[in-house]
This record gives C-alpha cells, sequence and structure tokens, in this order.
C-alpha cells in the first residue's frame, strides 16, 4: 500500500534576509513514516524547518501539508494544521512547572487538556508524571529533552518535527530519546527528525535526505544509506 504524501517541499530556496542557505530543496513526508534529514553542522537543516513551521518564508518554491500551500502563512496557523516543532535546545520554560510547559504546549488545541491527550503523554512519558509540579528547570538533559518533545505533542500534531533532539545527552540518554521517538511513530504520528547523529537516525528512518550547502545530495531509505561508501566516510569516520 502506498502511503499518500503528507508534507511535500518542492524546490524550496530559503534564508536569513539576503543570506541565501537553502537552494532549491525538495522533499516528502509520507503519512505515518519517519524521514530524516541528516548532514553537518550549518548545511541548512534547522533553516528548512524553521521554513515549513513558517518562522521563515521562503523565497521560492511551495511547500504542501495535507495537501494545502502553506508556505508565506504564520507560524501560528501552520501549528494549528497540525504541524508541531520541537527546536533544537529545547527551550522548555525553566520556571515553570512540567505541567505548566505542558500545558502551554496546548495552547493552541485547550481542548486536548480535555480529551485524554495529558494522560496519553503521561503514559509515554512516565518520568514526567512522577515530576510534573518540579519547575523545568530541575530536569535533567534527558528529562528536558522529554518535556520538550512531549509538549510538542500536546497540540495533537499529525506531524512532529524536531531539531536535533540527541544534542548535549549521553549516549545511553540517547538511545532512550530514540525508544521515544520510535513509539510515537508507532502511535501513528509522522516524523521530521534532523540530526547531525547520522548513525541514529538513519537507522530508524524510513526514507532520509543528506543536505549538504543547503542542497540535497542523496536521499533513499535510512538503512540503505548507512550502507553507502560516502556516508561512511564523511559521516561516520568509516573506512
Amino acid at each position: 500500500m502506498v502511503k499518500m504524501d503528507l508534507l511535500k517541499v518542492v524546490r524550496v530556496t530559503s534564508g536569513y534576509g539576503t543570506l541565501t542557505v537553502l537552494n532549491q530543496v525538495s522533499c516528502e513526508v509520507a503519512d505515518k513514516s519517519l524521514v530524516a534529514i541528516v548532514g553537518s553542522n550549518g548545511a541548512g537543516k534547522t533553516t528548512l524547518l524553521n521554513t515549513i513551521s513558517g518562522i521563515l518564508h521562503p523565497y521560492s518554491g511551495k511547500i504542501y501539508f495535507k495537501g494545502k500551500e502553506i508556505n508565506g502563512m504564520p507560524p501560528h496557523e501552520i501549528a494549528r494544521l497540525g504541524i508541531s516543532h520541537v527546536p533544537e535546545g529545547r527551550r522548555i520554560f525553566p520556571n515553570l512547572s512540567v505541567l505548566e510547559n505542558l500545558k502551554m504546549g496546548a495552547y493552541l488545541a485547550r481542548e486536548n487538556m480535555k480529551n485524554g491527550m495529558l494522560k496519553k503523554v503521561f503514559e509515554m512519558f512516565p518520568i514526567l508524571k512522577e515530576r510534573k509540579n518540579q519547575p523545568a528547570r530541575t530536569l535533567s538533559g534527558g528529562e528536558a529533552q522529554m518535556l520538550a518533545i512531549a509538549r510538542g505533542l500536546m497540540r495533537g500534531p499529525s506531524l512532529l518535527m524536531l531539531d536535533e533532539p540527541s544534542l548535549g545527552l549521553a549516549p545511553k540518554v540517547v538511545a532512550s530519546v530514540y525508544e521515544t521517538i520510535e513509539a510515537i511513530k508507532k502511535n501513528g504520528v509522522s516524523i521530521l527528525l534532523v540530526e547531525q547523529n547520522v548513525r541514529y537516525a538513519l537507522e530508524i528512518a524510513d526514507k532520509a535526505y543528506v543536505l549538504e550547502n543547503g542542497k540535497i545530495v542523496m536521499q533513499g531509505r535510512g538503512r540503505d544509506l548507512l550502507k553507502n561508501k560516502n556516508i561512511k566516510k564523511h559521516y561516520l569516520s568509516l573506512k
């Protein structure tokens, strides 16, 4: 059975002011799939997510979500359509409690506080339930990342975009975060994952794109790209 595209990015060029970062980038996320965008620091991965979520407006090209053209729409309208963006660096509210952070995640979908979404999130992240009344600043790095992801889920998105979820975390914690990401996908949420941790990303990706200097230079099934000699050499330090 062929999965329909949930998100479609068509020849998008984008950047900051006069600085072009993305050049004619095209990619797709099929419904209920996990797609990874991998590449070195500065390749344009974060710029791509910011352009999809409306933080940046593309200079040219088209972005479609559920068949609707969304480029040029403000971020809050794109979020209401079902895209949830978990930015790099977690960006939780440190002086609010864990529960208050989660409530902020449901701000654009307040009905989710009444329809069982909080219960679902606590089932997926039991450590957050244990610590729901603690200030977010008291969480460990891994717990803070879990909170950032959980806050993104509170909106009940069709597409969850994760920017560098493993950044700054110990290897054991990274493994736990990726187990959670796989569980989210199994629950029917599509995921667009941006990562420098190429091995982890490609191992779980249904499809992956390699971004270099603002251009897609390679694409394919995640595990197939793991076997590619150029990927091994340049990203995994293997011969």
